[in-house]
């Protein structure tokens, strides 16, 4: 009796363990058969271009096109090696290549780069994979204007001639000029000759009032620079993804004491990278607002300066599908010189330290980094 219901309460327990394997297996997601890009044809003929995409079995697919440059993409799901060429140069009908590569680790993705503009192309299913059809663009053949140039009688151009010397106006020879106009002449001349030296004069005197009131009161002006320069990253994530680039921007500079001035700034920073064998794009953007002191260590025609203060970043970075967007204040640090060259026009070199955190998601990253740079604008 005993063992009859062991035995029961054994097959029970395999039964039960039957049916959880059954229910895992059934719950994978895919076939179980490994998917393969097997093969990349492509046949031309006189008015288009077939490229087939072929797999062991073909489950389905998603296409869109990226710009800038033109590229169509094509990704296979449940395709989880290639096993044919991964690069083929066209070179036709708008085709420069097509790449093959592994965008993860169940989609396969075919990229076609293109010359210039998108062809017109077709995706059609076949059995066992895809057929993409391009035909070429045609331009319209520019139409052929005839101009008939009329013919005038010889007389009608005699008499035009003939009108237009008549309409010229008539000039006086220098004799026919009277001695008493010849004199007058001569004396509004030479007035105007002394008005021109008086102004020069007048003007170079103001020239020197107004550098001297600039010198004595140099603590109050104002300065407007554009500034360009080269930007490095401080994360190395992102480092690592978009190297270093060129960032761009204005600014304000304010003097409120003899040595001390208040500047702000506004910046942007942007980049993109195009990953060579899948195709994703991705593009950061950065806007800094950077306000705060500066201290001016000499006054005159070099003026070296150091300075401290906030930023206010705006980050934003985009994906192929998704955009991560946050901003945060952090704070910055420059050293810099600039030179006053001449009539107010000042030319600023500067190296500049920020520091801001950024949060995505449960990531914690420093958008801020190091930048080397310069600057020109005018002094008032």
């Amino acid at each position: 009796m005993v063992s009859s219901k062991f035995r029961f309460l054994s097959l029970l327990f395999l039964l039960f363990i039957s049916c959880v394997n059954l229910f895992f297996s059934a719950d994978k997601d895919g076939p179980t058969q490994i998917g393969l890009l097997e093969n990349i044809v492509f046949s031309r003929a006189t008015n288009t271009i077939e490229v087939k995409i072929l797999c062991n079995f073909y489950t389905r697919h998603r296409q869109f096109v990226l710009s800038n440059p033109n590229k169509i993409v094509i990704d296979l799901f449940n395709i989880e090696d290639i096993k044919t060429s991964r690069y083929f140069e066209v070179n036709d009908f708008g085709i420069q290549a097509i790449r093959a590569g592994m965008f993860k680790i169940d989609i396969a993705r075919v990229v076609f780069d293109l010359i210039e503009e998108i062809p017109p192309y077709k995706i059609e299913k076949i059995q066992g994979g895809l057929k993409v059809s391009f035909w070429p663009v045609k331009a319209p053949e520019p139409q052929k204007e005839e101009v008939v140039a009329e013919e005038k009688p010889q007389e009608e151009y005699k008499e035009k001639a003939e009108e237009e010397k008549e309409a010229q106006p008539q000039t006086l020879q220098e004799s026919e000029v009277p001695s008493e106009l010849k004199e007058e002449i001569k004396e509004s001349q030479h007035k105007m000759d002394e008005q021109s030296e008086e102004t020069k004069k007048i003007l170079g005197e103001l020239t020197e009032v107004l550098d001297e009131i600039q010198e004595k009161e140099r603590k109050k002006f104002v300065r407007i620079e554009a500034l360009g320069g080269y930007f490095r990253l401080k994360e190395k994530n992102l480092r690592d993804v978009y190297e270093s680039g060129f960032i761009y921007g204005a600014s304000l500079n304010v003097g409120i004491l003899e040595f001390v001035e208040l500047w702000i700034a506004e910046k942007y920073f942007s980049k993109k990278v195009i990953d060579e064998v899948s195709g994703e794009e991705r593009r950061i953007n950065l806007f800094p607002l950077e306000a705060g002191l500066k201290l001016r260590l000499g006054k005159g025609k070099v003026n070296p300066y150091l300075g401290f203060g906030a930023s206010y970043y705006q980050y934003k970075e985009v994906y192929l599908t998704e955009e991560v967007k946050d901003k945060n204040i952090g704070f910055i640090g420059l050293a810099g010189c600039f030179f006053k060259i001449k009539g107010g026009l000042v030319f600023d070199i500067h190296a500049h330290y920020s520091s801001c955190q950024i949060t995505s998601g449960e990531d914690k990253f420093n958008v801020g980094g190091l930048q080397i740079g310069a600057g020109i604008g005018f002094e008032y």
